[in-house]
């Protein structure tokens, strides 16, 4: 036969054994199964729902590679673009039940999708729902707990009941433990429509345990902005133990602007949120719009934005698996073992999200501000990095459904948190 023939039948059979191949794997891929959460399930036009997709599964991908789209109202407009982000928070402006449509894609474009109802009341003609939580349930004695209640449908009175004998009529009280224990926290709301109780037990641990982390040495405190934040040494870095908050409350809708001014945002725009949280930053702000890696950014003198390295050395120490230097740093998205656990505080993560301090970093779930206004409240850490990537800035998250930390990349106009570290 001749040579140039044999060449053409060769090449042919490895074509249909391509195509065969290609095409037993699209035949063999499934689609994805779509499910997500409401939380709560019932609320009122000032309730900021929580939907969680991340219980969507896929046979062939692992859910952080899928992405998913939301249709509010359940028209067969979708609201909101594809994302890979599984947690959104959002709010209805009008009373009703709302049929809410979650679709999933995977890798392959196959899709599904489900709703769910929530129930949206006026507020003001039903019973309350009591909830609260605090900025710190593991203290020590002396100092002071600031308690927020989070009650759905209008309540207009309060008791607190802090477990050790004070109490108090206050929406958002204080309280200082001066023994140690465990203490069970009551809280009971009502309106003229009804009352409802939520009890918390052994809510607040008072005891030397609440202190985690040694404060840098000659350096406890430093005053910045009118605030005093403590410092924390974990390995051979010094860090801010709070996120930043400094600067002036813009509206979420408005973008930070290179000025004379710093600017922050604060979740939901409440300036409360800045207060448990820290300030919101887009990347420019807290670079104040220089492109330096390392740069002092909106930091108090002394002090800088963390790179993406001494972020990756913060990883590597608080982990109990991979050390500091280890390739598994160098990872985009989720890395480590334990890292975001032992870096996450010990309160404040939703559905038992919560970390174990271990180094008292203490990281809070203040959540972000985006295109769409602020979620992931309770459920996300999300902090810049002084690291440039053309579009995009190098930064590093904490999730509530994860043991280890996120290392992504993300658009500049993103709204996140902001620790400083010492120069």
């Amino acid at each position: 036969m001749n040579i140039r023939v044999i060449i053409v039948v060769i090449l042919f059979c490895l074509g249909v054994i391509l195509c065969m191949c290609k095409k037993s794997d699209e035949e063999n891929n499934s689609a994805p199964a779509a499910a997500f959460t409401i939380t709560p399930s019932i609320g009122d036009t000032q309730t900021d729902f929580i939907f969680d997709a991340s219980g969507s599964t896929d046979n062939e991908d692992p859910t952080p590679t899928l992405r998913v789209r939301w249709d509010w109202e359940n028209d067969g407009a979708w609201d909101t673009d594809w994302s890979s982000n599984k947690v959104v928070n959002h709010t209805f402006t009008q009373v009703n039940d709302y049929s809410v449509t979650m679709e999933v894609i995977d890798t392959q474009g196959l899709t599904d999708a489900t709703s769910n109802t929530v129930t949206v009341s006026n507020g003001w003609n039903e019973p309350p729902h009591a909830n609260f939580y605090a900025n710190n349930t593991w203290v020590s004695a002396g100092q002071t707990v600031f308690f927020y209640d989070q009650s759905a449908n209008s309540a207009s009175n309060w008791e607190w009941d802090f477990g050790d004998g004070g109490t108090s009529l206050q929406k958002n009280p204080s309280h200082i433990y001066s023994e140690d224990g465990n203490y069970t926290v009551i809280l009971s709301v009502s309106n003229s429509f009804g009352t409802d109780t939520e009890t918390k037990p052994n809510y607040i641990t008072v005891g030397s345990g609440g202190s985690f982390g040694e404060p840098c040495p000659g350096l406890e405190t430093i005053t910045y902005g009118g605030q005093v934040y403590n410092t924390v040494l974990i390995g051979d870095q010094c860090w801010l133990k709070e996120n930043l908050n400094i600067g002036l409350m813009i509206d979420g809708s408005m973008d930070q602007e290179d000025n004379d001014t710093i600017e922050k945002y604060c979740y939901d725009n409440d300036p409360v949120n800045c207060e448990i949280y820290g300030g919101l930053y887009e990347w420019g702000e807290v670079m104040q719009y220089v492109l330096d890696s390392g740069a002092q950014g909106i930091c108090p003198e002394g002090w800088h934005i963390p790179t993406d390295d001494e972020w990756k050395i913060l990883d590597g120490t608080a982990d109990s698996q991979y050390p500091v230097g280890d390739p598994e740093w160098d990872k985009d998205e989720g890395r480590g073992y334990d890292a975001g656990k032992n870096l996450k505080s010990t309160f404040g993560w939703f559905d038992d999200g919560n970390g174990t301090n271990l180094y008292g970093f203490r990281s809070l779930a203040g959540g972000n501000r985006n295109n769409n206004g602020f979620s992931v409240l309770t459920r996300a850490a999300c902090f810049w990095t002084s690291t440039y990537g053309d579009p995009q800035a190098w930064s590093h998250i904490f999730d509530s459904s994860v043991d280890y930390s996120i290392r992504s990349r993300q658009n500049w106009s993103l709204g996140f948190s902001i620790r400083c570290i010492k120069d």
